[in-house]
């Protein structure tokens, strides 16, 4: 799904200043989703809205000995799964996604599946020991390996107050979308100062 699966009409303007109005069913409205403009201004939008829900995450972490069994044991708990496969360390992980059940507790809870900041300090001296002996790539087994498989098989899909959460309900919205909080790279101030920062600042420049 994506987000113009949920536009229901487009109000746009061509290039000799006639007001169209266009639906799904419309053979233009693909193009003026996907234009960037080419086809007419756009100014207005029609979306279908739905109800407030939340959803819940629940993450499974396994042996990849029996993989696809067990993968197809969980598609039975829900179909909206994401599967994070290592087969370097025989591991994977699932985040299930479900429609949360009455009286689920709910945390205010945002989507994060974007880099953390944690640890940074520990990469830090790992890459300085590396930058000393380029000639052997012992180091990245010794180093960058286990700290980045870490890193990877204990990410989380979703934080409360930057800290990851494996099983936790929240709003809909929230655990759907594709951005991060303050706490990850993107929006770290301490970080490129946060992507909202950066974006601010090159427009200044």
């Amino acid at each position: 799904s994506a987000i113009w699966d949920t536009l229901l009409e487009i109000v746009w303007e061509d290039g000799k200043g006639q007001v169209h109005t266009s639906r799904p069913k419309d053979p233009e409205f693909v193009g003026m989703v996907g234009g960037l403009g080419v086809f007419g201004v756009m100014t207005e939008f029609l979306i279908q809205m739905t109800p407030l829900s939340y959803t819940t995450l629940t993450t499974v972490q396994r042996s990849d000995t029996n993989m696809l069994k067990d993968i197809e044991a969980l598609l039975k708990l829900t179909p909206h799964i994401l599967i994070f496969w290592r087969p370097d360390v025989s591991l994977f992980k699932a985040f299930m996604l479900s429609p949360a059940t009455k009286g689920a507790k709910v945390e205010n809870t945002t989507a994060t599946l974007l880099p953390s900041i944690e640890n940074l300090d520990k990469r830090a001296e790992m890459f300085k020991i590396m930058s000393k002996t380029l000639h052997d790539d012992s180091d990245a087994m010794d180093f960058l390996c286990p700290i980045q498989t870490e890193g990877s098989m204990g990410s989380s899909w979703a934080s409360v107050n930057g800290k990851g959460k494996w099983n936790v309900t929240g709003p809909t919205n929230s655990m759907q979308a594709s951005e991060c909080d303050e706490h990850c790279n993107w929006n770290e101030k301490e970080v490129l100062f946060g992507a909202a920062q950066v974006t601010a600042l090159s427009r200044r420049q």
